[in-house]
Order: C-alpha cells, then sequence, then structure tokens
C-alpha cells in the first residue's frame, strides 16, 4: 500500500487518544520519530526473545501490528523473521507513511474498526497503545475477530508503578511522574493499565492470559542508549528502561500480554522511565563540586542551642512582661530573640530536601 505523504499530512489530526505524534516531544515529530526507532532500538532484543518463548514463529501468520506507528519495531520484525507475513496498522496516515518500504501492508485504520477479515491472523501485537484509549474494549474486540482459534495476541504496556525506577532514588521525580499520568489521564490515557491488562483480556474473551516482565536497564546497557543525541532543532527523547508482563491459561485463542514499563530518563515524554540509573562520571582530572554538609554532631550541638536560648528568651520576656511596674522593652527584645532561636532550631530540625 502507498500512501500520500502530502495529503497525509494535510488531513486532521485523527483521534488517536492520548497520544499526539506532533506533541509528545519538543522537537514535533521529527523528535517523536527519533523517540521511537531509539525505543524500539533498545528493548527490541529483549522482546523479541519473549515474543518467540512465547510462539512466534513465521510459519505461524500473519502478523497485525495495530498501532504500528512510524514502522520502528514492524522493520525489525522484518529483519529478525523474513519469512513473516507482516501488516501495519494505525489510525494516523501522516505517521504511518514513515514505515514505507518496512516490508508490511500497510493499512490506514482504528484499532477498534478493522478492515481485515475475520479469523485472518495468526498474531495480533499492540505496544504502547492501550494505554492511550479511553476505552480498550472495542479494540480488543477487533483483535479477537481477526485472530483465528489458537491465534495469539501479544500486547506491549507501561504500568506507573514501574516507571521511573532509579537507584539511588530520587524521591522528587514523584510529583513529575504523577503529573505526567495525571496529564495523560485527562487526555484519556491510563498509565496504570499493565496492572489491568489480564482483567481486559479475560473480559473480552481471551484465555491462556500470561504475564512476563521484562526490563532494560543501564546496568546491561551502556547509559548513553536511553539518551539518543539530539537533531538540529529537536529535542532529544530518551526511551529508558522496561518492565514487561505477559499472561497465560486456557483453551481457544491464547493471548501473551507483555507489560513493559519504560523508565527513561527525564525530559522524555510519554513513557519516560529509568530504573536503576547511574550518574555518569565527570571527565578525568575534571575537577569534582560536592555540596559541602554541616557535622552531624555540630549540627545536633547548634540545634539544642538554638532551642534552649529560645525557650530562655521567651521565659525572660514573660518575667519581664511580669514584673511591676511592666519592663515592655525588655520583654519585647527577649520575646524576638527567642523567637528568632526557636525557628532557627526548627528550621535545624527539619530534613534536607536534597
Amino acid at each position: 500500500m502507498t500512501l500520500d505523504t502530502a495529503a497525509a499530512s494535510a488531513a486532521p489530526r485523527p483521534d488517536a487518544g492520548s497520544y499526539d505524534p506532533a506533541t509528545t516531544t519538543s522537537g514535533g515529530l521529527s523528535g517523536e520519530l527519533a523517540r521511537l526507532e531509539a525505543q524500539a532500538a533498545l528493548s527490541f532484543d529483549e522482546e523479541l526473545s519473549l515474543l518467540r518463548e512465547l510462539g512466534l514463529t513465521s510459519s505461524k501468520g500473519p502478523l497485525v501490528e495495530i498501532g504500528a506507528g512510524s514502522g520502528a519495531i514492524t522493520r525489525r520484525l522484518r529483519r529478525a523473521l523474513p519469512d513473516l507475513s507482516l501488516t501495519a496498522v494505525d489510525i494516523d496516515p501522516g505517521l504511518l507513511a514513515h514505515a514505507e518500504g518496512a516490508g508490511a501492508e500497510l493499512v490506514v485504520a482504528d484499532a477498534a474498526d478493522l478492515p481485515l477479515e475475520t479469523a485472518s491472523a495468526g498474531y495480533v501485537l499492540l505496544r504502547y497503545v492501550l494505554q492511550h484509549l479511553s476505552d480498550p474494549a472495542p479494540a480488543l474486540a477487533e483483535a479477537l475477530r481477526i485472530l483465528r482459534p489458537g491465534g495469539r495476541i501479544m500486547i506491549t504496556e507501561v504500568d506507573a508503578s514501574c516507571w521511573g525506577l532509579a537507584d539511588p532514588s530520587h524521591p522528587e521525580l514523584a510529583g513529575v511522574h504523577a503529573k505526567i499520568a495525571a496529564t495523560q489521564q485527562a487526555a484519556g490515557g491510563d498509565r496504570a493499565i499493565g496492572r489491568r491488562l489480564t482483567r481486559l483480556l479475560r473480559g473480552a474473551g481471551f484465555t491462556d492470559v500470561t504475564i512476563r516482565p521484562f526490563a532494560t536497564t543501564n546496568d546491561t546497557r551502556p547509559t548513553d542508549d536511553f539518551a539518543p543525541p539530539p537533531r538540529p532543532g529537536t529535542a532529544a527523547a530518551a526511551p529508558g528502561l522496561r518492565c514487561a508482563v505477559l499472561s497465560g491459561g486456557g483453551s481457544r485463542r491464547r493471548s501473551l500480554e507483555q507489560v513493559p514499563v519504560r523508565p527513561r530518563r527525564l525530559g522524555d515524554a510519554p513513557g519516560l522511565h529509568r530504573s536503576r540509573h547511574r550518574s555518569r562520571p565527570p571527565p578525568r582530572g575534571a575537577p569534582l563540586h560536592r555540596r559541602k554538609h554541616m557535622s552531624t554532631n555540630v549540627k545536633i550541638f547548634i540545634t539544642i542551642f538554638c532551642y534552649i536560648s529560645g525557650v530562655m528568651g521567651v521565659v525572660t520576656a514573660v518575667m519581664q512582661a511580669s514584673t511591676t511596674p511592666a519592663n515592655s522593652t525588655g520583654a519585647l527584645i527577649a520575646g524576638v530573640i527567642g523567637a528568632l532561636f526557636l525557628v532557627a532550631g526548627v528550621a535545624l530540625s527539619r530534613r534536607p530536601r536534597y
């Protein structure tokens, strides 16, 4: 199938749920294309290993990839399984136009209304698609319809509980993660869909649901792999580590449910995940800049001194005010000094936020 890229770009944006390739990164569509390629390069080997373990072979195709986007995974599937018949489906003709030459039939269609024959596919693959749909049920119903008996659905998805993991941990990132999840939810998406996949699949009529987690971390891959170099005029989108999951047990149509949780580094849009991230060491010979901390014993001593001085100041102020005649000036000065010491004590007692 040949797509008219000019016509596709001029058409209004299709309803792809909470996903908009033009705004996912600050680099616009070109930035998002780079992010999708980097994301696929980062985790495809782990995903392919799981898919093969769960029964993916060239002889049981064809495979229909729903939400194929730019074809980043489609091209890799073609290289890995040259004899597998592939169909790449996406609702966005402008994005799918970039999958031209991926070695698959390209079909512009909504996941909930596929122009494919019933019981015509051996496999259906959805990667990071359901998280963007306000109601995944129609898409799953269509996937079930086009699968032949014994066919398999494979779903790679995100779950916010495993997303953005880092060692050492950075509690301040929790607010960033929550805002990203809230933004996607406001647009009709669900970054916590991973934990619901088993129920969604069984509710749609699938059986033999299996959950398999996988992870891509910079313990096993260079940290630079998580941050592709930016192109001129675009922003780099860092794919990040993942945690995946699959599901199983039953008859009729088997379903595999993959829930990769992609931790990337900060600055990546949907799917910014990171796990066990380690800071890159400074160049050899470069000066080290460390934040200087007060000695713990000195800090404790000063804190106690401030509290005692504060209490004494307040007591002195009360006594000065109680004298006859009252020493108002002395009471005021002692009260202010006491209050300042108490505030200093409270400030020193607080745990630093870094």
